[in-house]
């Protein structure tokens, strides 16, 4: 293992971070590393924490995990970050969660090809402090990934992770507390009746602890298997009491970061799928997804489950990952992409949905540079905000199996609406009171944020009348950005119209 410090490089909306734009929205690289994939967010005294992984530029494209702190603003505070030669190649799996105390920050991710780590960080992140690893002694050459991990009474804290035997997935429960100065280490091993598990999140609710992942079970006498949502619960003494099996209800391998607890009530996002089997003229499975808020009650029964945003079933469909209790009346913030196959060729994703789980706006995202953009994980932030994180991603010309990404990070209120500092300038209009258009002055990028309304065009002029680029039928409840980074200082017009109500514009912009 080896710990660094390094030069950290800052891509961004320039009004965050290096020349004075006033929104919160920013890419950020770490020198001379490839990727840059941001995946778990949290917050603690007034601090934001990210955690991720890099990947290095040589041959070996071996895998870095990386802990960022942020002040509520944006700003980079402090890095640091775990090196080990075993982490895997492949593994999606690395630092979804984030466990801190007053000393420590816990990060669960996945080692060698038999073991996963448990990774531990100084909250002030000036030193890399403790591994510990994640594996049953009594089957050391079974694959064990840690994933989720909460604090559980009498205990340092509590894990949940996979275990491989084969191609047959099992869950893990790890707890560890110190003894004469020395982890004890506890570790369970479970299977799933009659299925393969991939768990994915632990909760804590009373004494009992949940596991909650997918997994999938084979009807062999017809010919089928199942995908769908496994929830196990267990007592404090690790023993299994209650297991459900929720057919079609999230598919196998995907991610699923997305849960919390309310009142002793389970949320979580998920994708619902149809299935389609061909036998003629050769087999084959079709799998059509999408996303949902599910409710389960303290007893493991499901509630109601719900489409976030369209509910229409799609090959390609929308993914989110995340949840959050919104800052009022009891509504829900959920977080995602959405695939495309233009540029941007993703988008991220953020909504809104009632305390019923019925979707009350569905608004999407870019970075300050679109390109293929996604949101992993969403908090509630102490100031009444959202903050948001993930990564821009981007192929490199000389090697189509490998990329070149960036952390992103991004803040947003209650209503979806980037936020902007009070020393910018935020163009609104009566004819036009859904869009919002800052920062203005701007030295390197303009937003165009919609709500409800669409289907309008935005022209941009330099000073002599040339038009400079469009953006043409737009959507509703999107983020556009214009870059002005390529223009000289000066001012500009941006013209709003609206052909359908006979309606037009112009806004002065200010670009310096």
């Amino acid at each position: 293992m080896i710990k660094k410090n390094i030069f950290l490089i800052m891509i961004c909306s320039t009004s965050v971070l290096l020349k004075g734009q006033e929104d919160i929205n920013a890419l950020y690289e770490f020198g001379g590393y490839l990727q840059h994939n941001a995946y778990a967010i949290t917050e603690y005294d007034s601090t934001i924490y990210v955690a991720g992984q890099m990947v290095t530029p040589d041959s070996t494209y071996e895998r870095n995990i990386f802990m960022a702190s942020f002040d509520l603003e944006g700003k980079l505070l402090d890095f640091d970050y775990y090196n080990d030669s075993l982490l895997q190649l492949y593994s999606n799996n690395l630092c979804r969660d984030i466990l801190i105390n007053e000393e420590l920050l816990f990060v669960p991710a996945s080692s060698s090809i038999t073991s996963g780590v448990v990774l531990e960080f100084n909250k002030d992140l000036d030193g890399f402090a403790n591994q510990i690893n994640f594996r049953n002694p009594e089957t050391p050459d079974i694959n064990s990934s840690p994933l989720s991990i909460i604090e559980y009474p009498k205990m340092k804290f509590t894990i949940t992770g996979i275990s491989f035997t084969g191609q047959h997935g099992r869950s893990s429960l790890l707890g560890t507390k110190p003894f004469n100065g020395v982890d004890s280490i506890t570790i369970r091993v479970y299977e799933a009746e009659g299925q393969a598990i991939n768990p994915a999140k632990l909760l804590r609710i009373g004494e009992d602890l949940i596991i909650i992942g997918n997994g999938w079970e084979e009807d062999i006498e017809n010919d089928t298997i199942y995908f769908g949502l496994v929830i196990q619960k267990f007592d404090s003494t690790f023993q299994k009491i209650d297991e459900r099996f929720y057919k079609e209800y999230s598919h196998f391998g995907s991610i699923m970061d997305g849960v919390i607890t309310d009142n002793n009530e389970i949320y979580l996002v998920v994708s619902e799928a149809e299935i389609e089997y061909q036998y003629e003229p050769f087999f084959d499975i079709r799998i059509y997804q999408r996303p949902n808020i599910v409710k389960i009650d303290s007893n493991l029964n499901m509630v109601w489950a719900k489409p976030i945003g369209s509910e229409e079933f799609k090959e390609n469909p929308d993914f989110v990952f995340s949840i959050v209790k919104s800052h009022f009346n009891n509504q829900f913030i959920v977080a995602g992409y959405k695939p495309g196959t233009d540029i941007p060729r993703n988008e991220g994703i953020i909504a809104k949905l009632d305390a019923n789980g019925d979707t009350m706006w569905y608004r999407n995202y870019t970075s300050p540079y679109p390109l293929n953009d996604r949101i992993y994980d969403i908090i509630s932030t102490s100031d009444g905000y959202y903050m948001a994180c993930g990564n821009r991603l981007g192929s490199l010309p000389d090697d189509p199996y490998t990329t070149n990404s960036q952390m992103w990070l991004f803040k947003f209120d209650d209503e979806g609406h980037i936020v902007v500092k009070d020393t910018t300038t935020l163009i609104t209009s009566i004819d036009f009171p859904e869009v919002r258009i800052f920062p203005n002055p701007s030295t390197e990028i303009l937003y165009i944020e919609q709500d409800r309304t669409h289907g309008l065009d935005f022209f941009l002029y330099n000073g002599s009348g040339t038009l400079l680029t469009s953006i043409l039928d737009t959507r509703s409840f999107h983020t556009y950005v214009i870059t002005l980074s390529e223009y000289p200082s000066g001012i500009y017009y941006l013209h709003l119209v609206d052909s359908k109500r006979g309606l037009q514009r112009v806004e002065k912009v200010i670009v310096h």
